[in-house]
């Protein structure tokens, strides 16, 4: 039995031309008052070598930890370079807020009192207590 796959060439261009439409999208929303053809002149740098991965999300990335500044595009495209999953961690897992981090503190600080480790378990609500 044959299987036809003549709608899986327009559906690839199809995603292809979203993509290019977001990242160009995403391009205006940081960069309001540059021409789009720079900041994708930057972003096109990341991508060429074969070990260069996930393209559309990297560039995505770069956009987002950039903040619309142009020396931190390019301090983005170095680290991408160096290692692209560096840049995926920064834009998508962000450190936590002093406030998140506090609740984790004190959660630690609970479990070390029920272990018995009373000591240790106030310290580690002093210095939940120093980030709030």
């Amino acid at each position: 039995m044959a299987i036809d796959n003549s709608d899986s060439q327009p559906n690839c261009q199809s995603d292809s031309q979203n993509s290019q439409e977001q990242l160009l999208e995403a391009i205006k929303q940081t960069f309001p008052a540059a021409e789009p053809e720079a900041i994708l002149e930057v972003l096109n740098r990341y991508g060429q070598a074969p070990h260069e991965r996930e393209q559309h999300r990297v560039h995505l990335a770069m956009l987002k930890v950039s903040q619309g500044d142009l020396d931190k595009l390019n301090a983005a495209l170095k680290l991408a370079k160096e290692d692209y999953r560096d840049i995926l961690m920064q834009a998508e897992y962000p450190p936590p807020t002093s406030r998140t981090a506090a609740r984790e503190l004190e959660t630690l600080a609970e479990q070390l009192a029920k272990m018995g480790q009373h000591n240790l378990a106030e310290q580690v609500r002093k210095k939940a207590r120093d980030l709030q």
